[in-house]
């Protein structure tokens, strides 16, 4: 996988990307082009959640914020941080690390 520098925390952390004209040195966005962006990046998020949770899958991700959606220079978005992630369809008694109640999701989990 290559590396990619941007995340969709750095996004919206940047004065540059907003909707209105601000005095900020680079392109502004216009309000046109941000909705734009804005809509791609979370129709793929929630694409990436979607095929994560479908049937077949069943994946709960459990750590979805904006420093682990990375973008790409061609405007792809990256789910990353799968580190506490769960395979919902795994049974308590063959979880051998951090066993949770049968038909739950452990709510003590965070980032630090």
């Amino acid at each position: 996988m290559p590396f990619i520098k941007l995340s969709l925390s750095d996004l919206l952390e940047s004065p540059s990307f907003s909707p209105h004209s601000a005095p900020v040195p680079g392109p502004p966005f216009g309000e046109a082009e941000f909705t734009t962006v804005a809509r791609s990046v979370i129709y793929q998020i929630c694409s990436a959640l979607a095929y994560l949770h479908d049937s077949v899958n069943s994946i709960a991700h459990r750590d979805v914020k904006p420093r682990n959606v990375l973008i790409a220079s061609d405007g792809c978005a990256k789910l990353i941080d799968f580190g506490i992630a769960r395979d919902t369809r795994i049974s308590p008694s063959m979880e051998a690390l951090w066993p949770e109640p049968s038909g739950s999701l452990c709510p003590h989990v965070c980032s630090g």
